[in-house]
């Protein structure tokens, strides 16, 4: 039985899908099954997920003016607000973000996994990459330890 996926993982998984549907148009629950190892189940609801963030709507809006508005949230007060003069979109589920960098990102790893695979076996290349991206929180104490 596979271990259950970490919160990073499955936030990971959610905008490759996300990604995916935006490149292709589509993506079916058999893809997310294929592509990332998931059970149906859970496929199913990473689906859900990402369809709702990729329709997300604003449901209401504040509106700013001289760092005045009327009310507070419970995440911002009177003057915090984090623009002087414009409107706020609220939603009720994320809206999808850009993978431009996340993609990036992605695409240099595996560039660094390539080139660690093909380094000398003397070569001090792979422990000074793996405690990089462990300090830079881009992995964890298991990754480095498989």
């Amino acid at each position: 039985m596979a271990r259950p996926k970490t919160h990073s993982e499955r936030m990971i998984i959610l905008e490759r899908i996300i990604g995916l549907v935006k490149e292709q148009g589509r993506i079916t629950t058999n893809d997310v099954v294929a592509i990332f190892g998931v059970h149906r189940t859970t496929a199913e609801k990473y689906l859900r997920i990402a369809l709702a963030s990729l329709e997300a709507k604003p449901i209401g809006a504040f509106h700013i003016a001289d760092q005045q508005v009327d009310g507070t949230t419970d995440y911002i007060k009177d003057g915090e607000w984090p623009i002087d003069n414009g409107v706020i979109e609220v939603y009720a589920a994320p809206p999808a973000r850009d993978n431009k960098q996340t993609d990036e990102l992605v695409m240099w790893v595996k560039r660094l996994a390539h080139s660690l695979r093909n380094a000398r076996p003397n070569s001090k290349l792979h422990d000074a990459a793996m405690d990089y991206l462990s300090r830079k929180g881009l992995i964890s104490v298991e990754d480095v330890l498989r």
